[in-house]
């Protein structure tokens, strides 16, 4: 649990400056022991709680049947979780007491805005979920000199798509100083309770509007302080734009190929020395993630420059971004849309940015790392440099 004390009560800070009642608090007077502050500050509470309740059976046998370079061992196991989370909000920022707003704008209360100042309205969560898991691994001699490691594993979701991954590894041993390994493996990542069972949450921060900033950067566009003073809408494209979701849906595990080749050298005419050197390589598909407020707005440019201005009626841009009518641009805001050769449209309000599995993503790299360990009168010493780069 968590309470943070002194925040501003945003309907209580309305009534208080409504108020004529000398107990009322003083806006105007800067000392908070002496301006009734108490009328307006609040405690704001968060109660949040996950529970985890496992259990598994594991079964091992290092020789199940003999193999012609030895013996063949094997672990079998089953796994079963249940996972509980939940997150109470203060009743000033899930919605229960919204904020009563005198603005006509959606977005000046719930489910846009708390009724606490500089807090972010955010509505409670709760979720759970099972997960029924099966894995065996081998461990499989394939010669005097080469071992391998052979692991399945399958996972069934309560809340989401089942998955079953594997691996396989390999180890030569050339020399004794000299020994290759390699492995090729799958992965997965479910998604968790959050991204899957949190409602509507909206956060706000200011982010550059594409569309505008593309209109303002046009040649005659905003190049003297009277264009940005008189069209100010379109000239000043920095400002505050809501991030709103309203509860990602079908999301799918994250998966993984990843490989993996390496060398460890052990020089005998060097005691203690050890170098090893890995290349990887990890193919991640349905990364789970947010697209961004930013890439919305880009995506919202993007679709209005190829419509053109032609039949601005038609023209619908982005679908996850929200804006004012072009009706709250004045004559000349709408020139600088008319040189810009896009249709005019208002500032942008709300982004609507659910999680969502995202694109393919690779990722190479190499580690190099350097033991070294000796001894000496002073005593016994260990030296590491690691190196790694993607």
């Amino acid at each position: 649990s968590d309470a943070t004390s002194n925040r501003i009560n945003l309907n209580a800070l309305k009534t208080e400056l409504n108020s004529t009642d000398s107990s009322a608090f003083n806006i105007y007077n800067p000392d908070f022991s002496t301006n009734n502050s108490q009328n307006i500050l609040a405690v704001i509470n968060r109660e949040d709680e996950s529970e985890l309740t496992m259990f598994d059976v594991k079964f091992s046998n290092n020789n199940i049947f003999d193999l012609p370079a030895g013996p063949l061992g094997a672990l079998f196991g089953f796994e079963y979780r249940e996972e509980t989370y939940s997150d109470d909000r203060d009743p000033l920022l899930d919605g229960t007491m919204p904020f009563n707003s005198d603005s006509s704008s959606a977005t000046n209360t719930h489910p846009y805005r708390s009724a606490v100042m500089g807090s972010s309205a955010t509505e409670d969560v709760y979720g759970e979920k099972d997960v029924t898991s099966i894995f065996a691994e081998f461990q499989i001699p394939i010669s005097d000199r080469i071992n391998a490691q052979l692991a399945l594993r399958h996972e069934d979701f309560s809340d989401s798509k089942s998955a079953t991954v594997g691996k396989f590894a390999i180890g030569y041993e050339v020399n004794n100083s000299l020994f290759l390994r390699a492995s090729a493996s799958t992965a997965f990542r479910a998604p968790n309770l959050v991204q899957v069972n949190q409602l509507r949450v909206a956060r706000t921060g200011t982010r550059d509007d594409a569309v505008m900033q593309y209109v303002a950067s046009q040649p005659g566009n905003c190049s003297s302080k009277t264009d940005i003073d008189n069209n100010i809408d379109v000239c000043d494209y920095d400002f505050t734009i809501l991030r709103y979701s309203e509860g990602a849906k079908d999301l799918e595990p994250e998966e993984s190929d990843n490989t993996s080749f390496g060398i460890v050298l052990t020089p005998e005419s060097i005691e203690g020395l050890t170098i090893t050197l890995d290349a990887w390589e990890i193919e991640k598909e349905n990364t789970i993630g947010l697209f961004g407020r930013n890439n919305n707005g880009v995506m919202d440019l993007l679709l209005r420059l190829q419509a053109g201005n032609s039949n601005c009626s038609s023209v619908v841009g982005n679908t996850a971004v929200t804006r004012k009518s072009s009706s709250t641009l004045n004559s000349s805001e709408l020139e600088l849309f008319d040189n810009a050769g896009i249709c005019p449209v208002g500032r942008s309000t709300v982004v609507k940015d659910e999680y969502l599995n995202m694109a393919t993503r690779t990722i190479e790299g190499r580690d190099a790392v350097v033991y070294y360990d000796f001894e000496t009168d002073l005593g016994d010493f260990a030296l590491t440099y690691a190196d790694s780069r993607t």
